[in-house]
C-alpha cells in the first residue's frame, strides 16, 4: 500500500518472460469491475528494480514504483495508462493511443504516456509484430524436412516432428514460414498453443482453438455458444454428432440442450479418456477430407491432460494425410518413444547468417556496428533483431548498453530457473563476456567443484 493506492509488482520474485503484458492484462480486468462510486486510475510502469529478494517492498532505490506512482496521478477514471517503456514491450499484444509527451512532478525527464484501450488478440511475438517480419535466413535444411515430411503426409504417411530449440532460435517463425509455402495447397490446420500461464489448466490449449473453430464471438451466452458447437458438428461430422456434442459441451462448461443427452454414469477419468479419444477421431475424420497440418506449440508449459491427449495421438499412428508439428525448449521430456516422432533441433545461427539478417533490417549499418552485433548475439536470431533494432534508432550508430528492454524478462526468466547456479551465472556476469576459470574460483565463496569448463 503506497498513499492510498497499492502498488503491484510483476516478475518478481520470480522473474517471468510477459511480466509486463499480465500487469497490463490485470490492470485492464480491474478496470472492467468499476461500480458507481468507486474511481480506478491504473498507471503500468516497467523497469529495472535493486532488490535483497526478501523484502515486502521490492524497489528498495524506488525509482520505478516512483515513476508508476507519478503516472498514476495522471491517469483519467477508470482508465489504464502506460509509460513509453511498457508500451515498446507490450505495444503489440494491446490497441493504445498516445497521450503525448507529459511533464510529470519530481520527474527529471518528461516521459510518453499511452492509454490502453482493449486486447489485441494477439498471443505471441509473431500475432502481435506490427512492422513486416525480418527475412528469415539460415534455415534452409530446416524448411526442406519440413516440406519433405509434409509430402510423405499427404501421400497418407503420417508424420510427426518435434523442433526443439533454446528460446529465440526461431521455432515460432520456421512454421509461420511452413504454413506460408502451404498456403497455395488445400488443407487445413489445426493449432495448440501453450502459455506458462496456463500449464495446471486442464484441455486450456484444445478449449481455446475449439472456441475459434466454433466461432464463438465475446459476449456470446452459453446457450449461444452451445447451439454453435452442435451446428458446426452437424455440418462437419455427422456421423460422430451424437458422442462428440455431449462430451464437448461438458469439457467446455457448456448446457447441452436436446435432441443430445448428457453420458450419464461416467467417471471424470471416463469422461476424460472418451473426449480424448472422440477429438483425435474428429482429427482424422477430418485428414481423410483433406491434408492437415497439426500444430502444437511450447510443449515445456503444456498442461496434463493436454499432454495426455498427444501422447496418445503420437501412439496411435494413425494414418491419413497428417503431418503433426510440436515445438518446444530443450527441458521438455516427451512422454512417447523417440522411434515415434522426427526430432528437429535448432541450432544458433552462424556469424555470416547473423550478419545477414541484420542488413536486412538496415542495410546502411556500420560495419563496426555489425560486428559487435553479431559478437553480442551469439547466434540467436531474437537477440540479434532486437539489437540491430535499437542500433538503428540510436542517432550515432552505436549498440546500447545492457539487454533490449523487450528481451530482460525473457532473460531473467531464464536466470532464474538456474537454481543455485544463478549466483554464479551473475557473477562471472560482473566480470565480463570472457574470463578465466581461475579468476572465477578467486572470487566466488563457492567450493571449487562446483565449477567446470563447459
Amino acid at each position: 500500500m503506497h498513499g492510498g493506492g497499492l502498488l503491484a509488482y510483476f516478475g518478481y520474485p520470480q522473474a517471468n518472460e510477459d511480466a509486463a503484458r499480465r500487469a497490463v492484462q490485470a490492470a485492464m480486468a480491474i478496470t472492467c469491475e468499476a461500480v458507481n462510486g468507486i474511481e480506478i486510475r491504473i498507471s503500468v510502469h516497467t523497469g529495472i528494480v535493486i532488490t535483497d529478494g526478501e523484502s515486502a517492498m521490492p524497489d528498495m532505490a524506488g525509482k520505478t514504483s516512483k515513476v508508476a506512482i507519478q503516472l498514476c496521478q495522471s491517469a483519467a477514471r477508470n482508465e489504464v495508462t502506460i509509460s513509453q517503456d511498457t508500451h515498446g514491450i507490450v505495444s503489440g499484444y494491446f490497441d493504445c493511443i498516445s497521450l503525448g509527451v507529459q511533464h510529470l512532478s519530481r520527474l527529471a525527464q518528461p516521459v510518453e504516456l499511452f492509454k490502453v484501450l482493449r486486447e489485441s488478440g494477439a498471443r505471441t511475438r509473431l500475432d502481435a509484430a506490427t512492422a513486416q517480419l525480418t527475412p528469415l535466413v539460415g534455415r534452409k535444411s530446416e524448411i526442406t524436412q519440413l516440406m519433405r515430411l509434409w509430402a510423405k503426409a499427404v501421400q497418407g504417411k503420417h508424420q510427426i516432428v518435434l523442433i526443439q530449440g533454446e528460446a529465440g532460435l526461431g521455432k515460432s517463425r520456421l512454421l509461420h514460414t511452413l504454413k506460408e509455402r502451404l498456403s497455395g495447397q488445400q488443407h487445413a490446420i489445426r493449432e495448440l498453443r501453450c502459455f506458462p500461464e496456463f500449464s495446471q489448466s486442464p484441455f486450456h490449449p484444445l478449449i481455446a482453438t475449439l472456441e475459434i473453430i466454433f466461432g464463438f464471438a465475446h459476449g456470446d451466452t452459453p446457450e449461444v455458444k452451445s447451439a454453435k458447437l452442435a451446428h458446426y458438428l452437424e455440418a462437419h461430422y455427422p456421423l460422430s454428432v451424437q458422442d462428440a456434442v455431449p462430451l464437448l459441451t461438458n469439457l467446455l462448461s457448456l448446457p447441452l440442450s436436446a435432441p443430445y443427452q448428457s453420458h450419464a454414469g461416467l467417471s471424470p477419468q471416463q469422461q476424460k479418456e472418451q473426449t480424448i479419444a472422440m477429438l483425435l477421431d474428429l482429427l482424422h475424420a477430418l485428414a481423410w477430407q483433406q491434408p492437415v497440418l497439426f500444430i502444437a506449440e511450447d510443449l515445456h508449459w503444456i498442461d496434463p491432460s493436454t499432454l495426455e491427449l498427444l501422447k496418445l495421438f503420437t501412439e496411435r499412428r494413425g494414418q491419413g494425410p497428417v503431418l503433426a508439428v510440436f515445438t518446444a525448449r530443450p527441458e521438455f521430456d516427451p512422454p512417447w518413444s523417440e522411434s515415434l516422432e522426427t526430432t528437429l533441433p535448432l541450432t544458433p545461427l552462424i556469424g555470416d547468417e547473423v550478419a545477414q539478417m541484420i542488413t536486412s533490417i538496415n542495410q546502411e549499418i556500420p560495419p563496426t556496428i555489425l560486428r559487435l552485433i553479431v559478437e553480442r548475439a551469439d547466434g540467436v536470431p531474437l537477440f540479434a533483431e532486437e539489437i540491430a533494432k535499437l542500433a538503428t534508432q540510436e542517432k550515432h550508430a552505436s549498440i546500447p548498453p545492457g539487454i533490449p528492454a523487450t528481451l530482460h524478462d525473457l532473460l531473467a526468466a531464464r536466470m532464474d530457473k538456474l537454481g543455485k547456479a544463478k549466483y554464479t551465472a551473475q557473477l562471472a556476469a560482473t566480470i565480463g563476456r570472457e574470463f578465466g576459470l581461475d579468476l572465477l574460483r578467486s572470487v566466488s565463496h563457492a567450493p571449487l567443484s562446483r565449477y567446470r569448463i563447459a
